[in-house]
């Protein structure tokens, strides 16, 4: 939800009403219409080094925006907003219950920021598509698809680069000849066998919000299709305070040490994987029994090299029915949406008793057309 007041100053008219402009993609005077491009992504975004544990005091903490930063008393979330904000309103759980706290100051600041690439205009439409209409869903929850409860927010993500090495143990089952088409087990001849395995993963992107589900995240930002994480990598910009005007901020919650702990469960499954493709590849596939539950023995180890905080785009409606709250999120970059979408329990009973009776009137109308 925008802002007409932002309090960056037009250096063609000198008013306090200069804000970017998703549609645009450049700041915007909204008094006299000046535009002002920001510095382009023509230098790499940096990289904070990363080696067994973080040296806070190194980095470079804190955000430069003239803002307040609230803390939910429901969801526990930290959100900073425009300076002018006078009451809050969580944008993740719609509580006006909140305290103004100083913390934008203490965080590590983000390393680069995806703009919005999606205008609010569009994120409604793409929301109405979405829910869609349905008998069963409560009518009120269309009074969330107006501009008013539609609001920008960037998201706080953790990227990390680390260096995996692997060895992989096993004992491969050869059968007594090559000619022999037929075995048992006892007939297997079991000798030692190991696959190695080494590699460098660029970036693993790890949510570090604390209003946003994680599986709703993961739906939205898909980090796993290729084509998606490319193009999120390159829209990656050098962190500039400015993007931020006329939206919420995210403060993370969830701290890096915690986000190391989440990349190395992920990497172990994909070293898993990468381990029995490494095999396939080399054949001794073929002589492992097909029903082997599960790797026997694996020697992996991982060094973090890299890390950047990242803040990343989405727009957010949230419906609250019986005390329960329904977030839909568009991603700001490429529009994928997903929710959870709200059934009223009573028109389901309605439903569901306006089905029984038509199955028995359907019951009672055969049984008099072919019994009578």
């Amino acid at each position: 939800m925008g802002k007409e007041y932002i309090g960056a100053t037009c250096p063609s008219c000198g008013a306090e009403t200069l804000g970017y402009n998703e549609g645009k993609k450049k700041l915007t005077c909204t008094n006299c219409g000046f535009d002002m491009a920001l510095p382009d992504n023509a230098f790499r975004v940096a990289e904070q080094p990363l080696s067994g544990h973080v040296f806070w005091k190194r980095l470079e903490m804190g955000l430069e925006r003239a803002g307040k930063d609230f803390r939910c008393a429901t969801c526990k979330s930290v959100i900073s907003v425009d300076e002018t904000v006078q009451q809050f309103h969580c944008p993740f759980c719609l509580s006006e219950e909140g305290s103004e706290e100083d913390i934008h100051s203490t965080v590590v600041r983000p390393a680069g920021i995806v703009p919005f690439n999606i205008p609010q205009k569009r994120a409604l439409e793409l929301l109405k598509k979405y829910i869609g209409r349905d008998l069963l869903f409560p009518p009120a929850i269309y009074e969330v698809l107006q501009p008013e409860h539609v609001r920008g927010v960037y998201v706080p993500y953790w990227g990390h680069k680390v260096a995996a090495r692997a060895t992989w143990y096993i004992f491969a089952g050869y059968k007594p000849t090559e000619e022999q088409e037929e075995w048992t087990d006892e007939e297997l001849r079991w000798v030692p066998k190991n696959v190695y395995y080494e590699q460098t993963f660029e970036e693993v992107f790890i949510p570090a919000s604390k209003g946003i589900a994680e599986k709703l995240l993961q739906q939205v930002f898909d980090m796993e299709e290729e084509e998606f994480y490319k193009d999120l990598k390159s829209k990656i910009v050098p962190f500039n305070e400015q993007y931020l005007e006329a939206f919420d901020c995210e403060l993370y919650q969830k701290d890096l040490e915690s986000g190391l702990k989440t990349v190395d469960g992920i990497l172990d499954k994909k070293i898993e994987g990468s381990c029995l493709e490494r095999a396939f590849d080399e054949g001794i596939q073929k002589h492992i029994p097909i029903d082997f539950p599960e790797l026997p023995a694996l020697s992996a180890s991982k060094q973090g090299l890299a890390f950047r905080h990242v803040l990343l785009p989405v727009w957010l409606a949230v419906f609250k029915h019986n005390g329960k709250t329904y977030p839909f999120v568009v991603n700001g970059i490429n529009g994928k949406t997903a929710g959870e979408k709200p059934f009223d329990k009573w028109r389901v009973l309605i439903a569901i008793g306006v089905a029984a009776v038509l199955t028995l009137f359907s019951v009672l109308l055969l049984d008099r057309v072919f019994f009578r």
